[in-house]
C-alpha cells in the first residue's frame, strides 16, 4: 500500500491529497490479511469519516468516497451534526445508517476497515486515537496535531494496533519531499511515521 502511493504521486506533478487518500482505500482492499477481505475476495469495504464543519476538503472526501470503487458504505460522524445531511446528499446510497455524532459509537458499531479523519488540527489527535485504538486503518488529514509530540504518539499507537496511520500530503512533487523519499529509500534515515 505504501509503495502504491510512492508510485502515484512520482507519476503525478500536482495530486489532490484526498485523490491519494481513497486510492489507498482501493488499496486496502487488495492487502493481505485485510479484516474484511481474504486475498481474492475484493468486497467493499465500510469506511468512516470523522469530520466536522470546519473541516479542510470534507467535501472533496465525500464526493471521491460517494464514487470511487471499492467503498461499500460511508459511516459519517460530525459531532454538531451539522454536516451530516450534506454528506446523505453527497454520499446518496453509501450513507450508512443516519450518521453519528459520536466517534466511539459509529467504530463499535460500524468497524470502518478504514477510517479518514478530516477535523481541525486540534480534533484530530483524539479521532485518530478513537479510531485506531478500534482497530481501523486512519488516514488523517493534516494538520493531523498541533505538536510533533502528539503524532509521534499516533505513530507509536499505529504501530502497536499494528495499523497503518497515514497523513494526506499534498506536497509530493516538492523537492524536499523528493529528496526525502530517496533517502528513504535508501535507508539513510529510518522508518518513517
Amino acid at each position: 500500500m505504501e509503495s502504491l502511493a510512492c508510485t502515484l504521486s512520482l507519476h503525478r506533478k500536482i495530486v489532490p491529497s484526498f485523490v491519494i487518500c481513497m486510492v489507498m482505500v482501493v488499496a486496502f482492499l487488495f492487502q493481505p490479511g485485510n479484516s474484511h477481505a481474504e486475498p481474492g475476495d475484493h468486497a467493499p469495504i465500510v469506511v468512516g469519516l470523522i469530520t466536522e464543519p470546519t473541516a479542510h476538503h470534507r467535501t472533496g472526501y465525500l464526493d471521491v468516497l460517494a464514487s470511487i470503487q471499492g467503498v461499500q458504505s460511508v459511516a459519517v460522524v460530525d459531532p454538531t451534526g451539522e454536516t451530516l445531511s450534506d454528506a446523505k446528499r453527497r454520499l446518496k446510497d453509501r450513507f450508512y445508517g443516519e450518521g453519528f455524532t459520536d466517534a466511539k459509537q459509529m467504530l463499535t458499531t460500524v468497524h470502518p476497515g478504514l477510517t479518514v479523519v478530516t477535523t481541525e488540527g486540534r480534533n484530530a489527535p483524539a479521532a485518530v486515537t478513537v479510531a485506531l485504538n478500534a482497530g481501523s486503518h486512519v488516514v488523517t488529514e493534516k494538520p493531523g496535531c498541533t505538536k510533533l509530540e502528539q503524532f509521534e504518539q499516533l505513530a507509536r499507537l499505529a504501530s502497536k494496533q499494528n495499523r497503518h496511520l497515514m497523513l494526506a500530503m499534498a506536497t509530493r512533487s516538492n523537492a524536499a519531499v523528493k529528496k526525502a523519499r530517496e533517502l528513504i529509500a535508501d535507508d539513510v534515515i529510518g522508518r518513517p511515521y
